[in-house]
Parts: C-alpha cells; sequence; structure tokens
C-alpha cells in the first residue's frame, strides 16, 4: 500500500514539475513577447517622430520659400518707390537750376 502512495506522489510531482516547466517557459516566451512588442512600438514611435519632423521641415522650407519671395516683392516696391521719389526730387532741382539760371541771366541783363 505504501508503494501505491509513493507512486501516486511521483506521478504528481511529476505532473507539477511539468506544469512548473511549461509555465515557466510560457513566462520567458511572454516576457520575450513583450519585449519585442516593447522594441517594436519604440521603433514605430521612432518613424513616426522622424515623419513628423520631415514634414515640419517641408512645412518650415515652404514657408521660407514664400516669406522670401513676399519679402523680394516688397523690396522690389520699395526701391520702385525711392527711384519715383528720386526723379521728382531731381526733376524738381532741375526746375530750381532753370529758374536761378534765368533769374540770373535776367539779373545781369539789367545791370549790363
Amino acid at each position: 500500500m505504501l508503494h501505491i502512495y509513493f507512486a501516486i506522489v511521483a506521478v504528481l510531482l511529476r505532473t507539477v514539475v511539468t506544469l512548473l516547466v511549461l509555465l515557466l517557459r510560457r513566462g520567458t516566451d511572454d516576457i520575450g513577447w513583450r519585449i519585442q512588442t516593447g522594441f517594436q512600438s519604440l521603433s514605430e514611435g521612432q518613424e513616426r517622430a522622424q515623419r513628423a519632423v520631415v514634414d515640419d521641415i517641408g512645412r518650415s522650407r515652404s514657408e521660407v520659400t514664400q516669406n522670401l519671395a513676399t519679402l523680394g516683392e516688397s523690396l522690389g516696391r520699395t526701391l520702385t518707390d525711392i527711384g519715383s521719389l528720386q526723379k521728382g526730387q531731381l526733376h524738381s532741382f532741375a526746375q530750381q537750376v532753370v529758374a536761378l539760371r534765368q533769374g540770373t541771366e535776367l539779373s545781369l541783363h539789367a545791370l549790363g
């Protein structure tokens, strides 16, 4: 009868050990899967961040290009306005010189 108990205990012990081994294997596989999933999530997050940075750089380039075009147009208009103003001032100065010359000639004729 004692032999039967030992046999039953041996079978139960063997079953428990087998179940522990299976659980431990599953546990390491589960940890490995978790680590792999974590790395995959990190990789996907890095790819999203990289795409976001590339998109931001593209938008920034577009904005800079647009701002430079606007600046060029504004500078062109300003230079045109300055040129027109200088032309008007030179024309006015030329008229003043002509008037001064005429006045000087009249004064010289009156004296002479």
